[in-house]
């Protein structure tokens, strides 16, 4: 088993703050919040209700995992660190974020 230890990037806080605002409006919010957090501490490579899944290309280090919001389109892009047995979330947003991730690596010099 997993424990949650979050390591966030600044850019995931960020991120985070504008996922709160745009959702926090919905009765169920909290609710998934507490279902993607028991996803990522429980079995974070293979919660198939919230699809948890392995990425490919640059990011085939990393995993994504659907908040359950928008349509399933919204993501949390994580590292899953075996050796320390720590979930290290990334960033989170729409499809879009695997873009921004990448752009964010390149310009700091991390790939």
């Amino acid at each position: 088993m997993y424990k949650l230890n979050y390591k966030i990037y600044s850019s995931f806080l960020k991120e985070m703050r504008k996922y709160n605002e745009k959702y926090k409006h919905l009765n169920n919010f909290k609710e998934l919040k507490k279902e993607v957090i028991h996803a990522l501490k429980n079995n974070p490579r293979h919660y198939k209700p919230l699809n948890a899944h392995k990425l490919k290309g640059n990011l085939k280090e990393f995993h994504a995992i659907s908040t359950g919001l928008n349509s399933n389109r919204d993501r949390i892009v994580y590292y899953i660190d075996d050796e320390n047995k720590e979930v290290l979330l990334k960033s989170i947003g729409d499809h879009s974020v695997y873009e921004s991730i990448l752009e964010y690596w390149k310009e700091n010099n991390l790939i």
